[in-house]
């Protein structure tokens, strides 16, 4: 089988209300998930983690905040071993619509409380990924 590796970048995108951190979270083949994409050619992992968000979410600005590291994964596709790196940052948002790109199989858009978006994901380093979010708000570590 065919192997490949691929590097993507997403985002963790927040707010603060009541002293509580909520992030958006997507619905991606009956899946809840953060929004994140493949890099483009000449483009920095920062370009592409915010032109992911905002293609994902419907939205026309994000600020982009502290890094959060990387995840990795692995999946099959057209008969290829995928390797994907993603690289996370904390992102700001004043859009307050957002519309699901429905190519990309994403279908709901929602505004959850932290600890709600850490049950709901459906995949394991997305539950690390936003508990290193959960530790960097604790500290003021977001900008």
């Amino acid at each position: 089988m065919k192997k490949t590796h691929l590097t993507a970048g997403g985002g963790i995108v927040y707010h603060i209300a009541e002293d509580e951190a909520w992030v958006l979270l997507i619905k991606r083949w009956d899946i809840w998930d953060l929004p994140k994409g493949k890099i483009d050619n000449g483009e920095s992992i920062e370009e592409c983690a915010k032109r992911e968000v905002m293609e994902e979410v419907g939205i026309s600005s994000v600020t982009l905040g502290a890094s959060l590291g990387t995840t990795e994964h692995e999946y099959e596709e057209d008969g290829t071993h995928i390797e994907k790196t993603t690289h996370w940052f904390a992102m700001k948002s004043d859009d307050s619509s957002f519309t699901p790109q429905k190519e990309e199989g994403i279908t709901e858009v929602a505004w959850l409380p932290l600890q709600d978006a850490q049950k709901l994901v459906g995949y394991e380093n997305l539950k690390i990924i936003l508990q290193r979010f959960s530790k960097n708000w604790l500290k003021g570590n977001l900008s």
